[in-house]
Formats: structure tokens, C-alpha cells, sequence
């Protein structure tokens, strides 16, 4: 992420589901995150998006409607906000799509969009990887990105907080 950083190449993160987690993660790459960039958020309720790019101290986000207002947000290194989830993955101004809905019927609509536009993706959505995860991989395999899950769920910080313990 260091060599990223210097090269000026960070990793371009867009994010649908700006929640209580979502906007965590947010905050945590906008503030404390080296190589990485918020370039989207994206919510049903645009001004969710905007308030979570803002409250991170991104400063002054910008609405985007269309992927022309998208790119050229992204590439004057201005962050978007959206209420259509689909620019995250149709734009190629972005490199991962962070799936923090934790809804089951959206999820693969998600996920596949991003699979398909081949954006990285990391689930942060628990039902969606346990009910349809392995197939997702599969597809996900045969396009040359990566799924993964994230462990920012309270069973998943729990689990590593026992395994750091036991390990002592």
C-alpha cells in the first residue's frame, strides 16, 4: 500500500451501504489508510452517501447521476455520492466494490454487476456470502477478480480475538 501511495496508484474503493459499518469503513480509509481511496458511496438515499463522505472529512463530495459526472468527479480527485449503485460498478474509475448492505435480495444483483464490470469485491454482507458465496467465487474466479469477505461483523472480530488469545 506504501509503493501504491508513492506511485500515486492507490486502490480506488467504492462502497454501497453506508450504514453503521459502512460509514466506519469509510472513515477508516479516508483518515488512516495508506494506498487507498474513497472515490463513491453509494445509497438509496443520496444524502446518506454525501454525509458519509463528509463526515470521514472528505471534503465536498459531489453528486454524481450519471458515469460522465462520475469519471469526471473521480478524475479530478473529487469523491461521488450516488443513490445509483450500478456507476460504482460500470465506472472504470474504480478497483473494489465493498458490499455493506446485508441485504439478501440486493446482494447478488450487487455483486454480480461488480463481478461482471470486473471489480474486485469484498462482501461485508453475511447473508449474501453464506447463502450464495461459493458460487459468487466461482464467478468471480472465471472473470479474474477476487470476493472476498470482510470479518467486520461482530462474529468475525470475535473469532480473531480468540484466535489472538489462544495463541499467546
Amino acid at each position: 500500500l506504501e509503493t501504491l501511495e508513492a506511485k500515486g496508484t492507490p486502490i480506488r474503493v467504492a462502497l454501497v451501504g453506508p450504514g453503521f459499518l459502512g460509514r466506519a469503513i469509510v472513515r477508516q480509509i479516508a483518515r488512516y489508510s495508506t494506498g487507498m481511496r474513497v472515490v463513491a458511496v453509494s445509497s438509496r438515499d443520496p444524502a446518506t452517501a454525501a454525509k458519509a463522505l463528509s463526515d470521514a472529512g472528505i471534503r465536498h463530495p459531489r453528486l454524481a447521476k450519471d458515469g460522465a459526472d462520475f469519471a469526471d468527479a473521480v478524475h479530478r480527485g473529487t469523491a461521488v455520492f450516488t443513490s445509483d449503485w450500478r456507476l460504482l460498478c460500470e465506472s472504470d474509475q474504480g478497483d473494489v466494490v465493498i458490499d455493506c448492505t446485508g441485504a439478501v435480495e440486493f446482494g447478488p444483483h450487487l455483486a454480480m454487476a461488480a463481478i461482471e464490470h470486473r471489480k474486485h469485491l469484498i462482501l461485508n454482507n453475511a447473508e449474501l456470502d453464506g447463502t450464495v458465496g461459493p458460487l459468487l467465487k466461482r464467478k468471480a474466479d472465471a472473470a479474474g477478480v477476487i470476493v472476498t469477505t470482510c470479518d467486520g461483523d461482530q462474529p468475525g472480530v470475535q473469532l480473531n480475538l480468540y484466535r489472538f488469545v489462544r495463541g499467546m
